[in-house]
């Protein structure tokens, strides 16, 4: 499986950071407790 997922490097940083900020609101114990992704 040699495809990208990402139409462009853009979208490659776009989700980089998207997924970084993620990591950083639920490292929050309170968000953690009161947010729920699906």
């Amino acid at each position: 499986m040699n495809q990208l997922s990402w139409a462009s490097q853009a979208h490659v940083e776009q989700d980089l950071i998207l997924s970084r900020s993620l990591v950083e609101l639920f490292a929050n114990p309170l968000v953690s407790e009161l947010v729920a992704l699906r």
